[in-house]
C-alpha cells in the first residue's frame, strides 16, 4: 500500500478530533493521551487511518510498538524510509512529517499519539529524559528483546484497560498517570541501554566531534529561519572559518552543504505535499520573495519550484 497526498499539518487537538470520530477500540484519556491497537492492513483502509498520507506532526509525540507481526511495515519519517518487524519500538518526536508507507497483513502492538504537555504528567524527571532528546531524533527504530516487547505490550495493553474504566473512580488519573510513568522509564531504560551499548562501540568523542553535534542540534532548530553560516557560528562562539573547517573535517560536508540540504527537503516536502501556492512556501520559509526562492532552488537542485512540484 503506498498512498500519494498533499501534506497535511496536524495539531494534537485535530488528531484528537479526528480519533474520536475513526471507528476502533482507541482509547483516549484527558484528551491527552491516545492509545490504539495495531490493525491489519484491510482494517486500516477501513479505518481511513490518517497516517496514510504524508503527516506533519505539531506538538504530538508519536510512538509504535510492534511486539508480532507478519512480514513487516515500512514507515516513512522525514523523507527517511524505516522498515519495521517485530519486536521493534518506533519513536517520532514532534514536528516530523510521517507515513505509514506499507502496513502488515497482521500486527499486534499498540500506538501512542500524546499532547507535547503529558511528558510532565507521566512524572518523569526531566534530569533523566533530557539526555535522550537528541538520541530519539537520532535513532527512532529500536530493536528490543522479545521478553522487553511482551513486557510493553503487557503493560499497555493494562494501560488500554485502565484508561476505559469509569472515569470517576477517585483512584482513575492516579492510576492511569502510573502506568504511563512505568512504561516512560521503559523506555528510558532502553534509550540508556542502547547508548551504553554505542559508548563502548565507540571512542571519546573529540572536540571537534562535540561542536559538529551542537551545530546539528541548533540547525534543527533554527534552519527554517537562519541560512547563514554567520548565525551558527555565532551562536557557538566560534569563528565563521572555524566552524567551516570543523564540520567539514567531521562530516565531509561544509555548514553550507548542511543547512541547504534541510531547506531543500523542506521544500520538496511543501512542494510536493502542501496545498500552499509557491509565493506561500517562499514567506513560510523565511525568502523574501517567491523570486528569490525559486532562484534558491533551482541553483541547488537544477529545477525550478514548479517543475519540481510537477514532476
Amino acid at each position: 500500500m503506498e498512498k500519494q497526498g498533499r501534506l497535511t499539518t496536524f495539531s494534537f487537538q485535530r488528531i484528537l478530533q479526528l480519533s474520536k470520530i475513526s471507528s476502533g477500540s482507541m482509547s483516549i484519556y484527558e484528551d491527552k493521551f491516545i492509545l490504539f491497537p495495531l490493525v491489519n492492513s484491510q482494517e486500516a483502509e477501513e479505518g481511513n487511518q490518517i497516517l496514510i498520507y504524508p503527516t506533519r506532526i505539531n506538538d504530538a509525540t508519536f510512538i509504535l510498538l510492534c511486539h508480532e507481526m507478519e512480514g513487516d511495515a515500512s514507515i516513512i519519517c522525514n523523507m527517511q524510509e524505516y522498515t519495521i518487524r517485530k519486536n521493534t519500538i518506533f519513536i517520532c518526536t514532534p514536528g516530523s512529517i510521517l507515513q505509514f508507507k506499507k502496513l502488515p497483513q497482521h500486527a499486534k502492538g499498540w500506538g501512542i499519539v500524546t499532547d507535547s504537555s503529558f511528558t510532565t504528567e507521566m512524572n518523569l524527571s526531566i534530569q533523566t529524559l533530557l539526555p535522550h532528546l537528541t538520541q530519539l531524533r537520532e535513532q527512532l527504530s529500536i530493536r528490543i528483546t522479545p521478553d522487553k516487547s511482551l513486557l510493553l505490550n503487557d503493560l499497555l495493553s493494562i494501560t488500554h484497560r485502565i484508561i476505559m474504566e469509569d472515569p470517576k473512580d477517585s483512584c482513575y488519573s492516579k492510576k492511569v498517570k502510573a502506568q504511563t510513568s512505568v512504561f516512560g522509564y521503559e523506555i528510558i531504560s532502553i534509550m540508556s541501554d542502547l547508548a551504553e551499548s554505542v559508548k563502548g562501540m565507540q571512542k571519546k568523542p573529540t572536540r571537534e566531534e562535540l561542536y559538529f553535534k551542537q551545530f546539528m542540534s541548533l540547525l534543527n532548530k533554527h534552519y527554517i529561519n537562519e541560512r547563514s553560516v554567520m548565525f551558527y557560528a555565532d551562536k557557538m562562539h566560534l569563528s565563521p572559518k572555524y566552524l567551516s573547517a570543523v564540520v567539514k573535517k567531521v562530516s565531509g560536508q561544509t555548514p553550507s552543504n548542511w543547512i541547504d540540504g534541510l531547506v531543500i527537503m523542506e521544500a520538496k516536502n511543501l512542494l510536493k505535499y502542501s496545498e500552499m501556492n509557491i509565493q506561500e512556501i517562499a514567506y513560510q520559509m523565511n525568502f523574501p520573495n517567491q523570486s528569490f526562492f525559486g532562484k534558491y532552488f533551482k541553483q541547488r537542485t537544477g529545477m525550478t519550484p514548479s517543475t519540481y512540484r510537477d514532476i
